[in-house]
């Protein structure tokens, strides 16, 4: 130990620490010439602001992504093109997708065919007359089976007869159809009017060596019952002389339509009966067939299932077309035509630059003070000019669950604002929102005030003076305490200054 003490080092250091000891007690005991450091009462706006920092990005953006995987077909906008909501920005290749899609089309017209042929079957279950008349010759009964086409009955118009008559062949260039005719009855010795509705190529040969024609002579009447009675006729030519024919004939209902069975059943009810009176859409007769309902059941499911998956398959056809979700500008876009991607790819990021936010933190304590009603300010550290005439923006979002880190729980706000020159996304970008402010008021600086037992106070300097005087404080920011009484603008009053030795 006192080997130690011989070092001449130590001894060094040892009388350097008297000296500084010495120096000090002397600076402290040595009475100093007063001097006041001071300023005066200004008068001027004050705002108290809350400021934080963050991160510029477009208030709108949406990520275009892929939903398939297939091959970039071609590639309409490029990085940095304006886009309108619904443009399509690119086009995969959907070549083998459309093929899947054509497939599921043919077989949906194919069930459809069966699917209508069956319920055009299971339609004609109901035999419906055709024409309005008489039922004649009906051909059915219950609990018959009947197949398709099967002749059901026959309609016959009321009121209206034929009769076919024979005329020598040498004059059948002379007869035309809608020629008029007398049609003499030989039971009642009367005459009928009758049109002629059918004239024969055919020769026929009558037993006494007449070469003939058939001709057809239509007779509306309501006066008489003209089926079975005989007659014959002369025929007005369309050159005006009278042809005669050449054998008498026997008049016949017309049969205007014939019934025919539309499906295969079993008869389950008939309506009618010869002589019925029906008009067109009366129903004659019901059939049944159990396994046609089943089938038509079948069908229309069928049908069903199929124009579902062709209706998802061409939803997904437009995947294949990915088109822009908002107005905006292209920000982001790596991609080529040939490039392959797979289904979760992005393709592209869309930006509305209209409008830009960032989010800054705000401290627990402060989160009270500030709405979306605040004003707020912004400075962009990259655009100079907003340092001196900062943009005014406003708070669109305010969290309601913090984020705490080392004991300190800081709340986010959502900060808005309008495109400006120069302006990009990922800037910096300073916010001082007011939270509140005075136009034209007194302020002193915060070193200024003192505070005892919840009073202001301040020093005035009078002279060589300082007097103490009590004062009414307003808002106070970093820098400035609003002065609301106690003192005049101009006066002058103390500022504190640190005392150089204090350290020791």
């Amino acid at each position: 130990m006192k080997s130690f003490f011989k070092k001449k080092w130590v001894k060094r250091i040892i009388i350097i620490i008297f000296i500084i000891l010495i120096f000090v007690w002397i600076a402290n005991n040595t009475k100093l010439p007063v001097t006041y450091r001071t300023t005066k009462v200004e008068s001027g706006d004050m705002v108290v602001s809350i400021s934080g920092t963050g991160a510029i990005k477009a208030a709108e953006s949406r990520k275009e992504i892929s939903k398939v995987s297939a091959r970039v077909e071609e590639i309409y906008y490029e990085e940095g093109d304006a886009v309108k909501q619904g443009d399509v920005i690119v086009k995969l290749d959907s070549s083998d997708y459309e093929q899947t899609v054509n497939s599921q089309k043919n077989s949906l017209q194919q069930a459809q065919i069966s699917k209508n042929n069956v319920d055009r079957q299971l339609k004609n279950l109901k035999i419906l007359s055709n024409a309005d008349g008489f039922i004649n010759n009906l051909n059915i009964s219950e609990g018959s089976y009947m197949v398709t086409n099967t002749k059901v009955c026959d309609i016959i118009t009321p009121n209206k007869y034929e009769i076919k008559l024979q005329f020598l062949a040498s004059e059948n260039r002379k007869i035309d159809v809608s020629n008029t005719a007398a049609v003499f009855l030989l039971d009642s010795y009367s005459y009928v009017d009758g049109v002629v509705t059918y004239v024969g190529t055919n020769k026929h040969v009558l037993q006494n060596g007449s070469n003939v024609i058939d001709v057809i002579i239509t007779v509306e009447s309501t006066e008489y019952v003209l089926t079975g009675l005989k007659a014959n006729a002369t025929v007005v030519a369309s050159s005006g002389s009278a042809l005669t024919s050449s054998s008498d004939g026997v008049f016949s209902a017309v049969k205007e339509t014939q019934i025919l069975s539309g499906s295969t059943g079993t008869v389950t009810k008939v309506l009618v009966k010869d002589g019925t009176a029906v008009k067109k859409g009366d129903v004659i007769a019901e059939l049944e067939n159990v396994d046609l309902n089943a089938n038509a059941q079948s069908s229309a499911i069928s049908v069903q299932n199929l124009n579902q998956q062709l209706q998802y398959s061409q939803s997904k056809l437009e995947d294949y077309a990915i088109s822009s979700t908002i107005d905006g500008v292209i920000t982001v876009q790596n991609i080529k035509v040939g490039d392959w991607v797979s289904a979760g790819t992005m393709i592209s990021t869309i930006s509305n630059l209209d409008t830009f936010e960032f989010m800054i933190p705000i401290d627990e304590l402060d989160i009270s003070k500030i709405s979306k009603e605040n004003k707020v300010l912004v400075s962009i550290d990259a655009l100079p000019e907003t340092l001196e005439n900062p943009v005014v923006g406003k708070i669109t979002k305010l969290s309601l669950e913090g984020v705490t880190v080392g004991g300190v729980t800081d709340y986010y706000a959502t900060v808005t604002i309008p495109y400006v020159e120069g302006l990009r996304i990922s800037m910096n970008a300073s916010a001082d929102i007011v939270v509140s402010e005075s136009r034209e008021t007194l302020k002193v600086p915060v070193e200024c005030v003192t505070k005892e037992n919840g009073k202001y106070f301040v020093e005035v300097i009078n002279g060589e003076e300082k007097i103490k005087r009590e004062v009414e404080v307003g808002i106070q920011n970093s820098a400035y305490y609003e002065i609301l009484s106690g003192l005049s603008v101009g006066e002058e009053i103390y500022l504190p200054q640190q005392n150089l030795f204090s350290i020791f």
